[in-house]
């Protein structure tokens, strides 16, 4: 929302608890907005006030920390802890967002951050919520974690780690994990990113079988054989032929071969089987 605001674009704020009516803010210049109160039936604006964009940012901010501390220490329990979480991750984004656009005149160059312990509390638990995801993985953190992994001294920790970093129902946190082991492999992740096989994910997969041929063993020889039958996604197979020229032996020139010669295969697999031939003959 903020960014949304702070850039210039129109900005969707809230729906009022009179559910015909909805907030909504249309850029005027580069210092004020247009806020406006519009009629969801057919869209038209009941007020419309044009209002400074910081004063505007700044009090949406005051207004989401108020309701939060009042929601937080509320009898009836409003917010379960993934919620209070949420709250906590924006507000501390939207605070340090301000004050560097208040400095700078623009939000390019920022990067945002989370705290370490909230970081580690949205992939053990609060993984489900969606923006939570979606802002984790505008940050540097998840490499940042992944490169501290790889210095922790307990294996069973880091290996812990690596399940609940690979392994999600969703895609964002993993892809992010298998990017950053690609850079700087760790051996104790090995069984998770052998495991992201199964879970068929073409936005981790690929990314895991190339920290895995820097891992090297006969177990990511197997995955990467067994992967191109089961995938269902033609980047993963090609991926997985790809990296099937790590591996020469006898078994995986003539799956290779059949994978060429298959002509129900995609020309874009065959022709990855075509260059992974030809590298194991150079």
């Amino acid at each position: 929302m903020i960014p949304d605001i702070l850039d210039g674009n129109e900005a969707w704020l809230l729906r009022y608890a009179d559910y015909h009516k909805r907030i909504q803010t249309r850029p005027i210049d580069t210092e004020r907005v247009l806020l406006e109160i519009v009629s969801v039936k057919d869209e038209e604006p009941i007020v419309a006030v044009p209002v400074d964009t910081q004063e505007l940012c700044e009090e949406l901010v005051a207004a989401a920390d108020s309701f939060y501390r009042r929601a937080k220490d509320d009898e009836f329990e409003l917010l379960n802890e993934c919620d209070e979480l949420a709250f906590e991750v924006w507000i501390n984004d939207a605070d340090m967002r301000l004050n560097y656009y208040n400095k700078q005149g623009t939000q390019d160059g920022y990067v945002p951050i989370i705290g370490r312990e909230q970081l580690k509390r949205v992939i053990a638990d609060c993984h489900h919520i969606d923006r939570l995801r979606e802002f984790v993985v505008q940050t540097d953190d998840i490499e940042s974690l992944v490169n501290d992994l790889s210095d922790v001294g307990n294996d069973k920790k880091a290996k812990k780690w690596y399940k609940e970093l690979l392994l999600s129902a969703e895609t964002e946190i993993p892809s992010e994990t298998a990017k950053a082991l690609a850079k700087n492999p760790d051996e104790r992740a090995r069984e998770a990113l052998v495991q992201t096989r199964w879970k068929d994910q073409a936005e981790v997969v690929p990314h895991a079988f190339e920290t895995l041929v820097e891992l090297g063993g006969e177990d990511v020889r197997d995955a990467l054989l067994e992967t191109i039958g089961f995938t269902r996604h033609e980047s993963i197979r090609v991926a997985a032929v790809e990296c099937l020229s790590a591996f020469d032996d006898a078994e995986v020139r003539q799956r290779l071969q059949e994978v060429v010669e298959d002509e129900e295969k995609s020309e874009e697999v065959r022709q990855a089987a075509r260059e992974s031939l030809a590298s194991l003959d150079s």
